[in-house]
């Protein structure tokens, strides 16, 4: 997956050969539906040498959908009965973050007044990402899993420590909101203004089923749930309701 803005839009593919004598060319076979993908005709062995990389470029792709590729060689160049493949499909995807809903309202249940954010989305992928999350100054990009049900749990790709790096013999899947630029727990006040500030955020994934952190987009709402810790001692939990406006575009 790429951004459209990204200078390199291609990945790495290894080939092996068993037998490293000789120097030797095998051609190289790119089949798609699309054009965009470019890889070379063929890939040299140098004598003495069994493997080799090459680069499958996927800039000339159009954005916002995903397309398969599949490079594969000859069948009198492979051997069916070792181990390995004579030919991989790929998928790839070029797209960016959009803004999808404008001023989300998130509404905490102490201490703190309302705070508004940003929430993107990239085209053809499940993929969200809210800006400045609850006030902490980090963006936390994530995935849902099935965007039809009632709701869909939140699944993070960045700013956030898992809960079983700490506590491993417990099986939630909650994780605490984390600066993945800085490698530290960030200390806020969401709002801005009120005390105490929050030193640990631990947001709970799945629960009883009342301590969900979810996206609801028929109903354009939804919940995170989080245990905090405080600056001056103390503990609570935060149960933060969100709403947002029509989206600027439908995402699925």
């Amino acid at each position: 997956m790429f951004g459209s803005d990204e200078a390199d839009k291609s990945f790495e593919l290894t080939l092996k050969r068993l037998d490293a004598s000789g120097e030797v060319s095998v051609p190289l076979i790119l089949t798609s539906d699309v054009q965009g993908f470019t890889a070379p005709s063929e890939v040299k062995f140098e004598d003495g040498v069994n493997e080799t990389k090459i680069r499958i470029d996927c800039s000339g792709l159009p954005t916002k959908q995903t397309y398969n590729v599949t490079l594969s060689i000859p069948e009198s160049f492979s051997n069916p009965y070792v181990e390995g493949t004579d030919a991989v499909t790929v998928s790839s995807l070029v797209s960016d973050w959009e803004l999808w809903a404008k001023d989300a309202v998130f509404s905490f249940t102490d201490f703190y007044g309302d705070v508004y954010s940003d929430i993107y989305a990239m085209p053809g992928t499940r993929k969200f990402k809210i800006q400045n999350f609850l006030g902490s100054g980090l963006d936390l990009p994530f995935e849902v899993d099935n965007p039809s049900a009632s709701y869909s749990l939140i699944h993070p790709t960045y700013n956030a420590d898992p809960y079983i790096n700490y506590y491993p013999e417990d099986a939630f899947q909650c994780w605490y909101l984390y600066n993945q630029d800085l490698g530290d727990f960030p200390i806020w006040s969401p709002d801005g203004v009120s005390e105490p500030k929050i030193t640990y955020a631990l947001v709970y994934t799945y629960g009883d089923g009342t301590n969900y952190t979810y996206i609801r987009f028929a109903k354009k709402k939804g919940q995170v749930t989080i245990d905090t810790s405080y600056d001056d001692g103390s503990s609570s939990w935060q149960f933060i309701s969100f709403t947002y406006g029509d989206p600027l575009f439908d995402m699925f």
